[in-house]
């Protein structure tokens, strides 16, 4: 399951290198499975070792496993250490790029482009987008160009799981055919255990 969720990490770092080259818990109540959970502040260092060194910073992230054998994984970077978009340039891993924008689409000088996720707005750049250049492999990233100082990025990826509740083992298809893991839910604490050790959740509400 940490090599699960380091995909997000593992994504990021690689697509980061193609141009520079209120919630609340319930403590009483379990629900088996089913549900979403967040890692423990232990677990989430664990698995995201190295971002910070990378020049983004994960915010959160959202295991979620639902009644009809759905996995859905999200996170939420901080982005601004990678990608600053001013005025007539980007600034992408210490590379200032000039783009063109017509309201809808950020191009790159032809190296990647952002498609604007709603209307087309040319009174500013700024704003929600997608890009081919990381929506790959079946995940979905969307980025948020706050401002000349603040980028945010929004990860998705969901896949397929089996949790058998009587041997205690879970399987994704987001694990790419590793062996079944370990599965002990204790109230609203999950704990899965796999060849990369033990990964600790706690059930959002």
């Amino acid at each position: 399951m940490k090599k699960t969720i380091a995909i997000f990490a593992a994504a990021m770092m690689l697509s980061c290198t193609f141009v520079s080259c209120g919630s609340s818990k319930d403590d009483d109540k379990s629900e088996g499975i089913v549900g979403k959970w967040e890692p423990t502040e232990e677990t989430m260092k664990d698995m995201f070792d190295g971002s910070e060194d990378e020049g983004w910073v994960i915010n959160s992230t959202i295991v979620e496993f639902t009644a009809d054998n759905k996995m859905i994984m999200t996170a939420e970077y901080d982005f601004s250490s990678v990608i600053q978009l001013k005025d007539s340039t980007i600034t992408w891993s210490g590379n200032e790029i000039p783009y063109t924008y017509d309201g809808k689409t950020i191009d790159i000088s032809g190296l990647a482009s952002f498609v604007r996720t709603g209307d087309a707005d040319e009174s500013t750049v700024y704003g929600e987008y997608t890009s081919d250049a990381f929506n790959t492999g079946g995940a979905d990233y969307k980025f948020n160009f706050v401002s000349a100082d603040k980028t945010t990025a929004n990860y998705s990826q969901s896949g397929t799981y089996e949790y058998d509740e009587k041997e205690g083992t879970l399987t994704s298809s987001l694990d790419d055919g590793d062996a079944p893991a370990k599965v002990k839910i204790e109230g609203n604490k999950l704990t899965i255990t796999d060849d990369d050790g033990d990964s600790v959740f706690t059930r959002v509400k």
